[in-house]
């Protein structure tokens, strides 16, 4: 019958809210009430607050644990197939991406030609080769820079059939470059709008980096 809602404050923003409810009947909250539900709220709010800086800072450490581990996977094998699955999978851990798909430029024909992915359906269909400039992928490619899309349905004439039917909603795009030249792109999708932060385009970079050079070393092999 009666509420009294106090706001939960983090680093003097309104976060969330504390809700104290009196079902049985009409009820006057008190202005000691009041007091009393605010000193709570600030208490709650500093306990918010260090729970979220103690989940980033677990979250981060891990995040370079695996960054660390997949380096020295892709650095001690030369099995570029293994490698390239490797990468896919851990492009999707990294970034608690729905799905990876990586390809490269072929040396004879010019095109990207799809390699390897991970948390693509079985019965998805065959990723088709795609030209440099063509769609987001290959714009990426031409341009040698990362392309971040916050809402893929704004504009499907640039995405490819393949992301749309996988119901991504956003997209990283990273170009493989080894030696100066760009060798491929490595894209990552997610389902919800907006999902990838710069704190996930700072270390899918790092890792695009690394997979680039253990992917020359594996086709000189």
């Amino acid at each position: 019958r009666s509420a009294m809602i106090i706001p939960l404050k983090l680093a003097n923003r309104p976060a969330d809210a504390i809700g104290v409810f009196w079902t049985g009947q009409e009820h006057r909250f008190r202005q000691r009430d009041f007091e009393v539900a605010e000193g709570v709220g600030e208490l709650v709010g500093v306990a918010l607050a260090n729970a979220q800086f103690l989940v980033d800072a677990t979250a981060r450490a891990e995040q370079l644990f695996a960054l660390y581990r997949t380096g020295q996977i892709m650095s001690s094998s030369l099995d570029l197939g293994g490698t390239l699955r490797t990468i896919a999978g851990s492009a999707v851990q990294l970034t608690r991406s729905t799905f990876c798909l990586i390809y490269l430029i072929d040396q004879k024909s010019g095109l990207l030609e799809f390699v390897a992915g991970s948390g693509l359906s079985e019965d998805a269909p065959a990723p088709r080769p795609i030209r440099p400039g063509e769609g987001l992928l290959g714009r990426c490619a031409f341009m040698g820079k990362p392309v971040l899309v916050d809402d893929l349905e704004a504009d499907p004439a640039t995405t490819s059939e393949l992301v749309r039917e996988a119901g991504a909603r956003s997209a990283l795009y990273l170009p493989l470059v080894a030696s100066g030249e760009v060798i491929g792109v490595l894209a990552t999708a997610a389902a919800a709008l907006s999902y990838y932060s710069s704190d996930h385009q700072q270390l899918l970079q790092a890792f695009a980096n690394q997979a680039a050079v253990a992917i020359e070393r594996g086709r000189l092999y």
